[in-house]
């Protein structure tokens, strides 16, 4: 199942109606956005139900009197509702039946000057800082055209919510065909499991006060007169070893982190009513637990994402956590081309 935008450059010729709804069936597409249809109001609803029968739609005709912007999705999969209009833009709440998919999509059909798309983009800025929740923005941005579009102005865009949750899926530029825009299409699937999480040493532990003690015991036993089969051996042993270090007094420090948030939030609810020595003191030391735990989590998310270029206490749990689920994402195949030019999925 598939999302798709595209600029189609009209709708209009019976013929482009008729490979538009056989390439949607074919491709199993069930959400299509689509920018300048050039058809007029009265035959919108006609044309878009000759394209893809039974299906419901919206149009942004109030605001584009060439109905720039077209959103047709299947009911049977997914509710939309749409959430504002402008000439420039449809904005709505994207939900698939049966499915975990709840986001918000912006479809997009920028105007040709820069002066012209400047309230939109201003309206996106304004809004992105007070979303928390998944959002694509894609379609035709427009920033540059010429008679045969090569040039990556159709784009597909997600907020970090949207990489956390929908990161796995991606955006492909299919060939132009009755177009001479590229049609955009997101392929929508469950994520691949990564398979056995491979061992990794992470540098809080060699400041834990029973690292050392840990290492020294294994290091001073001779496993093999061969020098290098003796360091294997004992990284071997060393390995389930700190692996249960990690497990005691690693593991789940985002649920430490929360659970003493909210012991630092009661204490100081406390001291608000009535201050105390006593409370004073216990707040301290939360305080302290509160630095120790952020700093461990960052460090840690820090390694796993491998962004070295960032200094510890900057605050980017999300970026890291971002960059992570992106290099897991490029170890996972999720299909092959042959020789022919032919797909090959597991799908």
């Amino acid at each position: 199942m598939s999302w798709m935008a595209w600029n189609i450059r009209g709708t209009n010729k019976r013929y482009k109606q008729k490979e538009l709804g056989t390439y949607i069936k074919e491709n199993n597409i069930k959400l299509v956005g689509l920018v300048e249809t050039r058809v007029k109001k009265e035959k919108a609803t006609q044309i878009s139900q000759l394209v893809t029968p039974g299906w419901q739609a919206q149009y942004n005709y109030e605001y584009a009197i060439n109905g720039g912007i077209w959103i047709l999705w299947d009911p049977q999969s997914y509710d939309i509702t749409v959430l504002g209009k402008s000439a420039q833009t449809i904005h709505g709440r994207v939900v698939r039946r049966h499915h975990n998919i709840n986001c918000l999509m912006t479809v997009v059909y920028g105007f040709n000057t820069i002066e012209e798309r400047k309230p939109s983009w201003q309206q996106l800025k304004t809004d992105a800082p007070q979303n928390t929740e998944p959002w694509i923005i894609w379609g035709d941005f427009n920033s540059q055209g010429s008679d045969r579009v090569y040039s990556r102005i159709d784009r597909a865009l997600g907020n970090d919510e949207w990489m956390q949750e929908y990161g796995h899926m991606e955006a492909e530029y299919r060939l132009p065909f009755i177009s001479d825009h590229a049609p955009m299409v997101i392929s929508i699937r469950r994520q691949v499991p990564n398979g056995k999480i491979p061992f990794r040493f992470f540098n809080v532990w060699a400041e834990h006060p029973r690292f050392m003690p840990l290492v020294e015991e294994v290091w001073k036993e001779q496993q093999d007169q061969d020098s290098m089969k003796n360091i294997w051996q004992k990284l071997k042993i060393l390995k389930p070893l700190l692996k249960q270090l990690n497990n005691s007094e690693f593991k789940g420090i985002t649920d430490k982190l929360e659970s003493t948030r909210s012991l630092l939030q009661d204490i100081q609810a406390q001291i608000s009513k009535g201050y105390l020595d006593k409370l004073a003191n216990e707040e301290k030391q939360v305080l302290e637990y509160l630095e120790k735990w952020s700093l461990i989590e960052e460090s840690i998310l820090q390694q796993k994402a491998r962004a070295t270029w960032l200094r510890l206490g900057d605050a980017n749990s999300k970026y890291f956590s971002a960059i992570m689920k992106e290099k897991r994402q490029r170890k996972v195949i999720t299909e092959l081309q042959d020789c022919f030019g032919n797909k090959l999925t597991g799908q």
